[in-house]
């Protein structure tokens, strides 16, 4: 629910320049957990704007030992300044500075040792979402190539078909990746990107959108959404726990849904509703909630509003308030609502929960 929240937040002070505000956000983000070193910054000298070219300055046998110290986790930190890289090409570093990068890069992604190769595609595979970022942002390659030549080619090293909801690992770590980065830096792309897709790329493609950090996309781009329309009127996936993204979209796209579908999405909908509250990060169970929830027209916040005072009843539904506040996120990105609107409707809902704590 205040993940939610804090999206719109930072959407609100991004537009307003707020940088005051923006601090604030990203302080609370690393309070609740959400920063890698759970509440820990990274040292300061990995974020240092000359972090990589005073790496790769050093003497061979240094760099090698620096490389290999774990108290200093450079290994972890190389990929992540791919983005780095990319920056620099763009600025005005000299050109031999440039080819040192350039050529770093490429001992990494074509290694001449068996052991050189291991460790190449555990790194790729690690921060695989920052090289597609420099990939992306540091050429004029279109979204199909880097899907043809960068991504699909990884498959081959990890087991397809499984997945699971706490983690994002083999095939859907790639996948996923690429369509956050793509998302972000290749919109105009997507269109004619998603007719390429094969089925598991579509139903990740969907799960990806559906977050509250891209939702804004589909929702804002009508070529985005025709294009997700004619794919998903021919689309008939397995229905599984990962199905709610394309209930979801079929509901949000006005696509009927069928009697097996919406039986399945209800009785979906009763299970992550009876998940342990331990459970809820590791099984998704908010954002599964929410989306099952919307195509299922089932817990908006004003109805569960108005439902507490109908019954006077006031028990805790933390699932269900998400659904809401979700449904009340997609309402706000598509101009049917106003945030004030959303708050106060919140707020009231608020207060029943506050009467209820005094009543107990």
């Amino acid at each position: 629910m205040l993940d939610l929240f804090l999206v719109m937040a930072r959407r609100n002070y991004e537009l307003r320049v707020d940088i005051p505000a923006l601090l604030e956000v990203n302080t609370i983000d690393v309070y609740l957990g959400n920063g890698r070193g759970y509440g820990a910054d990274d040292p300061y000298y990995l974020e240092a704007e000359d972090f990589v070219p005073a790496l790769i300055g050093q003497r061979k046998d240094i760099f090698d030992e620096l490389l290999t110290d774990e108290n200093f986790e450079i290994k972890r930190k190389i990929p992540v300044d791919l983005r780095s890289w990319a920056a620099l090409r763009k600025s005005n570093r000299t050109k031999s500075l440039m080819s040192e990068l350039d050529a770093f890069r490429e001992s990494f992604i074509n290694p001449i040792s068996d052991q050189e190769k291991e460790d190449a595609q555990r790194l790729l595979y690690d921060q695989f979402e920052s090289y597609i970022f420099l990939v992306v942002s540091g050429s004029k390659i279109s979204a199909k190539k880097v899907l043809e030549s960068d991504v699909r080619p990884q498959y081959k090293y990890y087991t397809a078909g499984f997945r699971m909801q706490f983690r994002e690992d083999g095939k859907e770590k790639l996948v996923k990746g690429f369509f956050r980065v793509v998302l972000s830096n290749r919109t105009q792309q997507i269109p004619r990107l998603i007719a390429l897709l094969d089925d598991e790329e579509f139903q990740m493609f969907l799960e990806v959108c559906a977050t509250p950090d891209f939702l804004h996309i589909p929702v804002h781009n009508p070529k985005i959404t025709d294009a997700v329309r004619r794919r998903l009127k021919k689309f008939s996936p397995k229905l599984d726990e990962f199905s709610a993204s394309f209930f979801f979209f079929k509901r949000f796209l006005n696509l009927p849904l069928s009697a097996l579908e919406l039986d399945f999405a209800t009785n979906s909908l009763y299970e992550v509703r009876d998940h342990r509250e331990v459970d809820w990060r590791g099984k998704n169970s908010a954002l599964r909630y929410a989306l099952l929830s919307y195509a299922t027209e089932c817990n908006k916040l004003e109805s569960l509003v108005e439902s507490r005072n109908a019954a006077g009843s006031y028990y805790p539904d933390e699932l269900g308030t998400y659904a809401g506040i979700y449904t009340c996120f997609l309402s706000l990105l598509q101009a049917n609502t106003t945030i004030e609107t959303i708050a106060l409707i919140f707020f009231a809902f608020a207060r029943q929960s506050q009467t209820a704590a005094y009543r107990t």
